[in-house]
C-alpha cells in the first residue's frame, strides 16, 4: 500500500511556479507589450491588440456606466464576431466574471441561464458595435484580482436544466500558461479558433493567444470543412485545439482531395506549418494522429483531458506513436500544478490496474456550480489526504506503465460532438410533452461509429413524431435533440 501511495505521489508530483493571474492581464500586458500585432483576423478584418485594447475599454466605460462591479456576473451572446471577445475583455477588466450564451440555443434556455446566473447585464455584438462608436474609453485600471470569478460556463445537466461551473481566474490561467510553457507557445503562433465561445476550448484559443501575442483567426462555421482546410493553408495556422471529430472531418477531407487530379499542380509539401494540435473533450480514434502526421508532417499531436470543472484541462498525453496494441490513447499525466486519481467507493486508492473513478485536484478546481449548494456538495469533496476534489464521473486505471488510462463513464452522462450531454436532461424535456407517457433515451454508434441519441417513446396515439423533434429543439440545443425518435407500445 505504501509503494502505490508514493507511486501516485511521484506521478502528482506536478508544482511549479506559475504566478497567480488574471485572464485580462495576460491581454493587456500583451497589448502594451505588441500593440502593433494583429489579434484577431475574422474574414476579412483584422484588428491589432491596441484597437482591441481600445474597443474593449470603451465597452468596460458602458458596463461602468450602467452600475456593473466586481463580482457581478454578465451575459455575453457569444455570436462569432471579433465584437464578442471585445465584450469579454471588457467584462473582465471591470472585475466582473462572464457567462457565455450560445446564439444557437432555443430563447428558453438563454434566458433561463441569463437569469439562473442572476446576470446584471447582457452583451451582444450589435450592442458592442453601438457602443464602441458612441463611448469614451474607461480610463480606470482592470478590477479583477485573480481569485476573483473569470466565468460561469452551463453545461448539461441530468435534472433537466444546465448547470453553471464557476472558474476564476488563477485556476484557469494556471491552465493557460502551463500549456504555453510546455509547447513553446509564442508570438509567432497562429490560431485556428474553431469551438464556440460558450465552450471552454475557446478560453485557451482566446487566452492562450493573447498571453504571447499571437493571432487567433476566427472560424465562421466548424463544420464547413472546406474553408476550415483553406484557412489552415492560406493563413499559416500552427496552433489547432478542438475536439477529435473536427480534426477527423479535416482529415478525411485532405484524403479525398488529395486522391483528386488537380487542374492547378497544388504542392502538398507547402501545408505543414501547422505544428501542435491539441486535442479533447471525446475519444482519439487509435487510428487519427498518424493521419494528422501524414498530411502535417512537423506536427506534434497532444490528447488532452479534464472537465470544464477543473480549468479547460488537467491531464495530457504526448502522442508521439500510437502502440499496436493499444485499444485507447492513454490519459496521460497531469499538468503543473494539478492532481489525478483513480479512487474506489471508500475514496481510497485503486491498485495498479483497477478500475475505479477519477478525481481531480490541484489548482484548477472549480469554485462549484452557480447558486447550486446541493449539486456542488454532491460533486466536490473534500478528501483528508487529497485536498479538494472535483467527482469526474469518468472511470478509469492507473496503468503498469505509470499513466492513466480512460475507460468511460460511471452515468448517462454523454459526449456528442464533444458537448457533454446527461440522458436525464433530453428524457425530462420530453416528458415535459403532454402527448408523451414515458421515455427512454439511449445513445448508440452509428456507421460511422459516431454516438447518436435515440429516443423511444410512449404516447397517445395522436403523438406526432415530427412535432415532437420540434417541441425538443425549442427546448435544448441542437446537439441534443436525438436524431431517431422510435414510438413503442
Amino acid at each position: 500500500h505504501s509503494n502505490l501511495e508514493r507511486v501516485v505521489s511521484e506521478y502528482n508530483d506536478t508544482s511549479k511556479v506559475i504566478q497567480p493571474d488574471t485572464l485580462y492581464r495576460l491581454f493587456e500586458r500583451q497589448a502594451l507589450e505588441t500593440p502593433e500585432n494583429v489579434a484577431i483576423e475574422f474574414k476579412d478584418r483584422g484588428i491589432t491588440y491596441q484597437e482591441l485594447r481600445v474597443m474593449s475599454n470603451r465597452i468596460a466605460r458602458y458596463l461602468e456606466m450602467n452600475g456593473v462591479q466586481t463580482n457581478d456576473f454578465v451575459g455575453v451572446i457569444v455570436n462569432r464576431e471579433i465584437e464578442t471577445i471585445a465584450n469579454i475583455l471588457a467584462i473582465l477588466k471591470t472585475g466582473a466574471a462572464y457567462i457565455p450564451i450560445n446564439p444557437d440555443f432555443p430563447k428558453e434556455r438563454q434566458t433561463y441561464i441569463l437569469q439562473d446566473g442572476e446576470c446584471k447585464i447582457s452583451l451582444t455584438p450589435e450592442l458592442a458595435k453601438s457602443i464602441i462608436s458612441t463611448y469614451e474609453e474607461s480610463k480606470s485600471d482592470s478590477k479583477a484580482s485573480p481569485d476573483q470569478i473569470a466565468y460561469a460556463i452551463y453545461t448539461s445537466g441530468s435534472t433537466g436544466k444546465p448547470k453553471g461551473v464557476v472558474i476564476t481566474h488563477q485556476a484557469v490561467t494556471n491552465t493557460i500558461i502551463d500549456i504555453n510553457s510546455k509547447f513553446k507557445v509564442n508570438a509567432r503562433d497562429r490560431f485556428i479558433g474553431l469551438s464556440s465561445m460558450s465552450f471552454d476550448l475557446s478560453i485557451y484559443d482566446i487566452f492562450g493567444a493573447f498571453s504571447v501575442g499571437a493571432t487567433l483567426v476566427m472560424i465562421e462555421d466548424q463544420r464547413d470543412v472546406k474553408t476550415i482546410y483553406h484557412i489552415v493553408k492560406e493563413k499559416g495556422i500552427t496552433v489547432w485545439n478542438s475536439v477529435p471529430m473536427i480534426m477527423e472531418m479535416l482529415v478525411n477531407y485532405m484524403d479525398e482531395e488529395e486522391k483528386k487530379p488537380s487542374i492547378e499542380a497544388i504542392d502538398y509539401d507547402e501545408l505543414p506549418d501547422l505544428r501542435l494540435v491539441l486535442l479533447s473533450g471525446d475519444w482519439i480514434p487509435v487510428t487519427l494522429p498518424e493521419r494528422i502526421q501524414d498530411h502535417f508532417v512537423d506536427s506534434k499531436v497532444i490528447s488532452l483531458g479534464g472537465a470544464t470543472e477543473a480549468s479547460i484541462w488537467s491531464i495530457y498525453y504526448p502522442i508521439n506513436q500510437v502502440k499496436k496494441e493499444w485499444a485507447s490513447i492513454p490519459y496521460g499525466y497531469p499538468l503543473a500544478n494539478q492532481t489525478y486519481y483513480v479512487l474506489d467507493y471508500n475514496s481510497e486508492l485503486c491498485p495498479v490496474g483497477v478500475k475505479g473513478e477519477l478525481y481531480i485536484g490541484g489548482k484548477g478546481v472549480a469554485e462549484g456550480y452557480l447558486n447550486a449548494k446541493e449539486k456542488t456538495e454532491a460533486s466536490f469533496i473534500e478528501h483528508p489526504s487529497y485536498g479538494r476534489l472535483y467527482k469526474t464521473g469518468d472511470v478509469g486505471v492507473f496503468t503498469q506503465e505509470g499513466y492513466i488510462e480512460f475507460q468511460g463513464r460511471k452515468d448517462h452522462q454523454i459526449k456528442i460532438r464533444g458537448y457533454r450531454v446527461e440522458l436525464g436532461e433530453i428524457e425530462s424535456v420530453i416528458l415535459e410533452h403532454r402527448k408523451v407517457k414515458n421515455v427512454t433515451v439511449i445513445n448508440r454508434k452509428d456507421k460511422r461509429n459516431q454516438d447518436v441519441l435515440c429516443a423511444y417513446v410512449v404516447g397517445n396515439q395522436s403523438l406526432d413524431i415530427n412535432e415532437l423533434k420540434t417541441f425538443i429543439g425549442s427546448q435544448v440545443p441542437i446537439y441534443m435533440v436525438p436524431t431517431y425518435i422510435v414510438q413503442i407500445e
